[in-house]
């Protein structure tokens, strides 16, 4: 007999399995797309080879930043999630690493803007 505990721990292996199985059948990480299109808005899209949905979030996002701040900054948080999620309809992603990653977005171009706006 296994025990209640034992197949828990099963069932986390086998979802881990599962985890980097389909990480490698996709070829990219989704954190390092996000990570990407943090810094230069669309870099994410072309790493998961995405390069028309890059352009178009550059552009996107540059004309938001170019127009106010804020549309720059909510465009870039979509653009932030639409690297870190694939479009499949089994993908799952945490929400709370979805919000961490928009809010230390947020947060770090405040503080970016704060700096170049005493420059």
């Amino acid at each position: 007999m296994i025990s209640e505990a034992r197949r828990a721990q099963i069932r986390e292996e086998e979802r881990f399995r599962a985890e980097v199985r389909a990480q490698t059948e996709r070829g990219w990480n989704p954190g390092v797309a996000a990570v990407l299109s943090f810094f230069i808005p669309g870099l994410g899209q072309l790493y998961k080879g995405q390069p028309l949905n890059a352009l178009a979030w550059l552009i996107i996002v540059a004309a938001g930043y170019f127009m106010l701040f804020v549309p720059g900054l909510i465009l870039h948080g979509c653009c932030i999630l639409g690297a870190l999620m694939d479009g499949s309809k089994s993908a799952r992603v945490s929400w709370l690493r979805v919000v961490v990653l928009v809010v230390m977005g947020v947060a770090a171009l405040m503080l970016l803007s704060l700096v170049w706006n005493e420059a």
